[in-house]
């Protein structure tokens, strides 16, 4: 770790005016890189490990049910299994096996109902539950419903690439932080990725959203700094590098969201 403590050093005096104390860690999809994404065996691992929060997806079902899955079909993590979700069951869905496709230790594992994660949420604590809504407005109403029965409101955070679904939540459930996710332009011929632009935070602040979360390969302290100007928290995703999490947090960004909370909390605690 003695090249972190030097990274962090020469990051402070590099930009004492953006250090900041530990973001929070987040749980990508749950402890994703030991246990199988957006499973339940992934969330409570996620808890387990310390981390600030667990991130999820929802998609909506045919029935309407509230999916907890990242892609719009189940062929990546079901086997190859392929239902597109909105035109399916939810009990159809949850006939297929969720985990052997990263690990045998973890057949059987079904796509959770969003309700089951909101169960296994700590109570009462500081950590929480980010969702990003994979759909539209159309999801609003069914999960304000869920966290409203769920008693742990104060827990929550919506998260959205859909802006038209972001301001939905932020109007239907206002007492929710919303934050916008955008990722990484890329330059035309060579791929590279761009900047955050600046206007994104003007976007965010004008859409009555509470902050904006990032992919980090476009990230640079100038946004930080504007959005923070604006009154906005700052988000970034999704980093499995020590050294980049630990640059990030010199940086002073709110949160880092991870596949590997544990490796994230160790370096970050060590590097303080």
């Amino acid at each position: 770790m003695k090249h972190l403590i030097l990274l962090t050093s020469l990051l402070a005096m590099t930009y004492p005016q953006l250090a900041a104390s530990r973001p929070k860690v987040v749980a990508h999809r749950g402890s994703s890189f030991v246990a199988p994404e957006n499973t339940l065996a992934a969330f409570k691992l996620g808890y387990e490990q310390k981390a600030d929060g667990c991130e999820l997806d929802i998609h909506l079902s045919s029935d309407g049910r509230m999916m907890v899955i990242h892609d719009k079909d189940t062929s990546r993590t079901a086997g190859g299994k392929n239902l597109v979700v909105l035109q399916s069951k939810s009990d159809e869905l949850r006939k297929l096996d969720f985990g052997t496709f990263k690990s045998e230790k973890y057949a059987g594992e079904k796509v959770p109902f969003l309700e089951e994660v909101l169960d296994i949420v700590p109570k009462d604590t500081t950590q929480s539950l980010y969702i990003e809504i994979k759909v539209g407005p159309e999801a609003v109403p069914p999960l304000k419903k869920a966290l409203e029965a769920s008693g742990k409101m104060s827990q929550m955070v919506i998260i959205s690439f859909n802006m038209d679904a972001c301001i939905a939540a932020k109007k239907a459930i206002p007492a929710v932080p919303v934050y916008f996710l955008k990722g990484a332009d890329k330059e035309k011929g060579t791929k590279k990725p761009l900047p955050h632009s600046l206007e994104l935070v003007k976007k965010v602040k004008d859409a009555g959203l509470d902050g904006l979360d990032v992919s980090f390969d476009g990230l640079t302290p100038e946004i930080i700094k504007e959005t923070h100007a604006q009154g906005l928290s700052f988000h970034v995703w999704t980093v499995d590098d020590p050294q980049d999490a630990v640059r990030f947090a010199q940086m002073g960004v709110d949160s880092i969201t991870t596949n590997k909370p544990d490796v994230l909390l160790k370096a970050l605690e060590e590097t303080k």
